[in-house]
């Protein structure tokens, strides 16, 4: 059985993929939706100031390898952005990037990004 493993934006939570979550269980794939810290949740071990995105990306991995196997992995917004560094340290099956944000130094001043946060 195959497993997804959803990474979430800057502004949101992992509930912002409770439909994914079942639409892909109701496919039979098992779903992880972590946390990144100090996004409401109990896991925030240190002030938000102080983290950067390598600690993202730290603590994604130890999350990602945990899982009984290697999920594909699904990122949007500055998950999409964390999803390519998880994929550089991991062997996952396969990358999915929804509206990622860009790397630091990109300009990136295109509002078509902003649709998929209102598109149902």
């Amino acid at each position: 059985m195959s497993s997804v493993f959803f990474i979430h934006g800057m502004w949101s939570t992992p509930r912002v993929w409770d439909e994914y979550q079942r639409f892909f269980q109701d496919l039979g794939y098992r779903t992880h939706t972590p946390a990144l810290l100090q996004h409401f949740t109990h896991n925030q071990p240190e002030h938000l100031a102080g983290l950067s995105l390598r600690d993202y990306v730290d603590q994604l991995e130890r999350d990602y390898l945990a899982c009984e196997e290697h999920p594909i992995i699904i990122g949007h917004s500055m998950g999409g952005l964390l999803a390519q560094q998880l994929a550089e340290r991991v062997d996952a099956p396969a990358l999915v990037l929804l509206a990622p944000a860009p790397n630091y130094g990109m300009v990136s001043l295109n509002p078509s990004p902003l649709r998929t946060m209102f598109t149902q």
